[in-house]
C-alpha cells in the first residue's frame, strides 16, 4: 500500500484533489491509502463525490473506535467521526451547488444571453417582456 501527496501536482491529480479536500496532507497521519482513493475515484463521476465518500469511510473508521482518555490527556474518536460526516456533507452541498447538479440559471440576465435565447425557437418565451404595451395608444 502506498500514499503520496504532491501540492504542486494539485491540478493535474484527482488523487491529490481528494486528499486536499478531505485533509489527508499529512504524511505522518495518513488516513487512507491512495489504492483506497483511487478505487473510491473509480466508483463516482466526480472527484467531490469521491472526496465525500472517502470522508465517510473515514468517519466509519473512527466511529469504530472508543474514546479514549489517559489522565487529562483524552482522543474522542466520535467526534472526529462525527467532523468526517459532517465535512462529507459540506463537500457534497458546495459541489452540487456550483454551476452543475441542482444549480439553478437565470436566463436573461445578461445581454448576449437574452438575445441568444429570445431567437431560439426551441425554447419557452416568457409571457410577459418589458415594453410588450409601448405601442398601445393613451387614453384608455
Amino acid at each position: 500500500m502506498s500514499w503520496s501527496y504532491d501540492v504542486t501536482q494539485l491540478q493535474a491529480s484527482s488523487l491529490f484533489q481528494v486528499r486536499y479536500l478531505i485533509g489527508d496532507t499529512s504524511e505522518k497521519e495518513q488516513l487512507l491509502q491512495d489504492e483506497e482513493i483511487n478505487f473510491t475515484l473509480d466508483q463516482y463521476k466526480s472527484t467531490e463525490q469521491a472526496a465525500a465518500a472517502c470522508c465517510e469511510g473515514i468517519a466509519a473508521r473512527f466511529s469504530r473506535q472508543s474514546d479514549q482518555s489517559a489522565g487529562k490527556v483524552s482522543d474522542d474518536l466520535s467526534q472526529k467521526s462525527e467532523q468526517y460526516l459532517k465535512l462529507a456533507e459540506k463537500i457534497r452541498s458546495r459541489a452540487s451547488s456550483s454551476l452543475g447538479v441542482g444549480a439553478f440559471y437565470a436566463g436573461g440576465v445578461n445581454k448576449a444571453d437574452d438575445v441568444k435565447y429570445r431567437s431560439d425557437s426551441t425554447i419557452n418565451q416568457p409571457r410577459f417582456i418589458r415594453g410588450m404595451f409601448n405601442d398601445r395608444q393613451a387614453g384608455y
